[in-house]
């Protein structure tokens, strides 16, 4: 049995996992967390599958939701370069949060909306537009952005993205004019990734456009229980009375300190503002320099969508 779908997508460290979390307590829904990531579906052999690819076909991609919305998968191997200690032994016996997922899901008897929750997906995007996929793009400052990889330490996979993607699609002066100079730091990473995915949203048909949710958490931060309503009007459902009481937590809890620590990936008790202002403290003046000729007017077209 197929049922509703629902995408949520965006650059790594836009804010996708508790957007779907949130969007995952609307009754009937169930989430699959990233299955196309590096311990997802087996299906996918390289980071960020970008449709019309060698290897990756538009009816591929359509076989793969098809499969989401049953659902019906094969997993790979569960433990990652990257997991070590306790975290490898938990990986191997229980799974990632991937298969974890996948397993819940299995077992919830009432599927009636699938939560596709998948940084991975965002090249997708312009494909799913009129398939009857609702795909959701987080979209995060280019400043805050740059600034969540620098604080974790992370350097994007752009280098290896960037060349399949020209392959397929053509390049962009913009990312190769910058990519020897910035593209093995942590924010230079960030911020030429953010330009890639971004410039994909943007280039595509307005019909096509008009039909994905852009959910800037920069608005959200001015009114985030708002935003949020306006978000599950936009796709239909109602606004639950269990996202509110997670939302109204957070908001209760807005004094705590506006840095995470370096090492934290999720915090689920961050408002919407905290997370987009705490570049402010992280990035100095020549990386926000270069973080605005980059994406300066990328970021004010988007705003103005």
């Amino acid at each position: 049995m197929t049922c509703e779908a629902i995408l949520v997508t965006g650059a790594p460290r836009s804010g996708t996992t508790p957007l779907g979390n949130l969007l995952s307590t609307i009754p009937g829904a169930f989430e699959l967390y990233e299955p196309m990531g590096p311990t997802g579906d087996r299906r996918f052999t390289t980071r960020f599958p970008i449709p019309g690819e060698p290897g990756f076909s538009k009816q591929q991609l359509s076989d793969f939701v098809g499969d989401l919305q049953i659902p019906r998968l094969r997993f790979k191997s569960q433990r990652r370069d990257d997991h070590k200690g306790l975290s490898g032994w938990a990986a191997r016996i229980l799974g990632t949060r991937s298969l974890m997922t996948y397993r819940r899901a299995r077992w919830t008897r009432d599927r009636k909306l699938l939560i596709w929750k998948d940084p991975h997906a965002i090249f997708c995007v312009p494909a799913l537009a009129r398939s009857g996929v609702q795909a959701v793009v987080s979209i995060r400052s280019p400043q805050a952005h740059a600034a969540s990889f620098k604080r974790l330490g992370w350097v994007s996979s752009l280098d290896e993205i960037y060349w399949r993607y020209r392959d397929s699609f053509g390049g962009s002066s913009m990312i190769e004019h910058w990519m020897d100079r910035i593209g093995d730091t942590p924010w230079g990473s960030a911020t030429l990734l953010w330009h890639l995915v971004h410039t994909t949203i943007v280039q595509m048909p307005d019909a096509d456009l008009k039909s994905t949710i852009l959910f800037n958490l920069e608005r959200a931060a001015a009114d985030e229980i708002e935003a949020y309503e306006d978000l599950f009007q936009s796709l239909g459902h109602e606004f639950p009375f269990e996202a509110r009481q997670r939302l109204e937590s957070r908001l209760a809890k807005k004094e705590q300190a506006n840095v995470p620590a370096a090492g934290k990936v999720h915090d689920f008790e961050r408002t919407a503002y905290q997370a987009n202002s705490y570049w402010r403290d992280l990035l100095n003046e020549k990386e926000l320099q270069i973080i605005n000729e980059i994406n300066a007017n990328l970021w004010s077209r988007l705003k103005e969508l």
